[in-house]
Order: structure tokens, then sequence, then C-alpha cells
């Protein structure tokens, strides 16, 4: 039985190291998909800081949080805040967000899978009040 020689054995690894990042890379773009919440509390961050604040949601569909259904979503200059009115949508700001509301919100990165688990968001969709 003949061995691999070096190269294509080295070959082997780097295409299968690629694979793996590349399925890593879509699993992580599958995962931006929203999530449906109702917000329970706001938190304002600090003054001239990135971060505007935090959000406390109930979260009523999307992303799996291992079974609890709470999560804690901070909100930067570069989250994109939108209001769903009839049947537009909306520029808003941190300021129009208000407990109770009906929120979509799709993450900027990975979900932290803390308790509650926190995720940066990267757009924040407030729906239309019934």
């Amino acid at each position: 039985m003949k061995l691999l020689s070096p190269k294509l054995l080295l070959t082997l690894i780097v295409l299968s190291i690629t694979a793996f990042a590349f399925q890593t890379t879509q699993s992580a773009n599958e995962k931006k998909a929203s999530m449906k919440a109702k917000i329970t509390g706001i938190t304002k961050g600090p003054p001239n800081s990135r971060i505007l604040g935090q959000l406390s949601v109930l979260i009523q569909e999307g992303l799996s949080t291992n079974g609890d259904s709470r999560a804690s979503i901070r909100i930067t200059r570069k989250t994109r805040i939108l209001k769903q009115t009839d049947q537009t949508t909306q520029e808003a700001d941190f300021a129009g967000l208000r407990e109770g509301q009906d929120v979509e919100i799709k993450p900027a990165g990975p979900m932290i899978m803390s308790y509650p688990v926190q995720v940066e968001a990267e757009e924040i969709l407030i729906k239309e009040e019934s």
C-alpha cells in the first residue's frame, strides 16, 4: 500500500479546512435569520458610546435559544431601526422603542449563549401596533 505524499496530504488538509470554514460561514449566515419578539425592558447606553442601549425581549418566534425565551439585544450606532406603518416602512430611532412593542430583530453576528442569550442587532423593525 502506497502512502500519500506530504504535498498531497497537505493539499487535502487545506481543502478540508476550507470546506469546513465555508460550511461554518454558511451556517452563521443562516443564523442571521430574524426573530420576532416583544420588548420587555429598555436600558439606555452611556452618553457618547457606540452602544445606544439594550433591549430585554421575550422571543416569540425565530432563533433557537436552548429553550429560553428571553434575550438581551444590544443596539449600536450601526443598528438600523425601522418602523412599519400601514403598508410602508420608515426610518426610526432608539427613542421610538417602547416596552410592549412587537419587533423583528436581525442579528449582526453570532448569539452569545449566556443567560439570557445576548446578540447585537443589525436591524430592528418595530411592527405596526394594532
